[in-house]
């Protein structure tokens, strides 16, 4: 009894300056897993590594089956369900293009060697309820030209693929495959918190293609945190040649996420 007391009290006192208690056994959990979730980021136990034995926060994130990262635990005991949809990859089929980085999403180009035929598109497939708001800043206007008739998503954990067949150029193959971290008797590796991305592209047509891929991502632990402004990203490159971007988030004070890319590899650190 005097526990619940004091969990009570320190819930109420959490509350009373506007913040989440992180042990919450009063409210209802809202962050329940789904299969909508898809396979999640990251290795096991990657949290309870960072915190015992880094002495820094860790968390983890989901991508759902249409390619969205949501289900944000960046902060121990809070949880974003709501999906980042600045947070994607795209494709482009085109002779030269602008890319602009805004938040997170892989957007590739594509171009015929005629000239003739041009795509491109976020990939993430059917429809997204976070899009055409006036709270979107735009990302609706990103191209999201996949209708997912063409595209399958497989899960089977660590690892998931999706397979867009024919989307958005009917002549290109793509194909994404996740993988983390999960090494039989090896505790220590299997914890990390990283996930690597690995696209493969197959051209089927005759003509010749030009493609590219966009990685886009909002500087966020999840829902409008990237908001909140006075956030530092920072760019390196590595003695072996690795490359990527990491981003500094004040609201948690320390690196919050890296992106390396290499031989055609992408990976994310949380």
């Amino acid at each position: 009894v005097r526990l619940g007391i004091r969990l009570w009290s320190y819930v109420r006192e959490e509350a009373s300056h506007g913040r989440k208690a992180p042990i919450d056994p009063f409210t209802r959990e809202s962050c329940k897993p789904s299969a909508s979730h898809g396979v999640p980021l990251g290795g096991m136990g990657h949290l309870m590594v960072a915190q015992c034995f880094k002495c820094h926060r860790s968390g983890s994130i989901s991508r759902g089956f249409r390619g969205e990262f949501k289900h944000f635990q960046i902060v121990p005991g809070a949880c974003e369900t709501s999906p980042m949809m600045a947070n994607q990859f795209s494709v482009k089929l085109h002779p030269s293009a602008i890319i602009l980085f805004i938040n997170c999403w892989l957007k590739i180009f594509i171009s015929r060697e005629s000239g003739n035929k041009k795509y491109a598109s976020v990939l993430s497939p059917g429809q997204h309820e976070g899009l055409g708001k006036p709270s979107d800043h735009g990302i609706s206007s990103w191209g999201w030209n996949l209708s997912g008739q063409h595209s399958t998503y497989h899960a089977l954990f660590p690892r998931a693929w999706t397979i867009y067949d024919g989307e958005p150029d009917p002549e290109l193959k793509v194909s994404c495959r996740q993988i983390s971290p999960f090494i039989p008797h090896n505790y220590r590796d299997s914890s990390l918190p990283t996930a690597v991305f690995v696209y493969t592209l197959v051209n089927t047509g005759k003509e010749r293609a030009k493609v590219s891929l966009l990685l886009t991502w909002a500087n966020s632990i999840g829902g409008i945190s990237h908001l909140s402004g006075d956030h530092v990203n920072e760019s390196f490159i590595g003695e072996d040649g690795v490359s990527g971007v990491l981003l500094h988030h004040k609201q948690i004070l320390i690196m919050y996420i890296g992106f390396a890319n290499t031989m055609g590899f992408w990976s994310i650190v949380i």
